[in-house]
């Protein structure tokens, strides 16, 4: 800066850090990998310039103005990064899909033989399954779990499990 006037007058400069010249923040914020099976991790990135806060939705909130931070979301979700500054709000959002598996189901009876009237225990587990179903009358149960039934004769118990992706079957005698 150049100045002109009298030796020893003070000059005084202000700088208009606010109002109209103010620049708006500006913001990268990706996701990688885009697509992840559920339980799988991506990493959500972001560099910003000109951000009085930064935050993250959804379930994340306030954060640094430049980081990366893992997610794993159970469904496909869109996350939002929002950026405050003088010069105002930006946003800007990525969404990470989630491949959600076909379930899966395995049972097992213990024993497997039993004198007539004597209990077995059936005991089951599945993947992916909101819902499963046993067969000869058990009905609904637990997606994973155990029973125990007394058949009066030789019986096949299969369980249906059913999940976002479709459904699976197992069977025990």
């Amino acid at each position: 800066i150049f100045l002109r006037g009298t030796p020893g007058t003070s000059v005084t400069i202000t700088i208009n850090s606010g109002g109209t010249s103010a620049l708006p923040p500006e913001v990268s914020f990706s996701a990688n990998p885009q697509t992840i099976t559920l339980g799988e991790f991506s990493t959500l990135d972001w560099t910003t310039t000109h951000a009085k806060s930064v935050s993250i939705e959804p379930g994340i909130g306030s954060v640094e103005p430049n980081g990366s931070i893992q997610v794993s979301p159970d469904q496909t979700t869109t996350y939002t990064i929002t950026v405050d500054g003088q010069g105002g709000t930006t946003t800007e959002s990525v969404t990470v899909s989630v491949n959600i598996p076909p379930p899966t189901v395995s049972i097992n009876a213990d024993p497997e033989t039993v004198p007539l009237g004597e209990p077995s225990t059936l005991t089951w587990s599945s993947t992916h399954a909101d819902t499963c179903e046993i067969d000869q009358g058990v009905g609904s149960v637990t997606v994973n779990g155990s029973v125990s039934v007394s058949p009066s004769e030789t019986t096949t118990f299969t369980i249906t499990a059913t999940g976002p992706e479709g459904t699976a079957s197992a069977d025990v005698t």
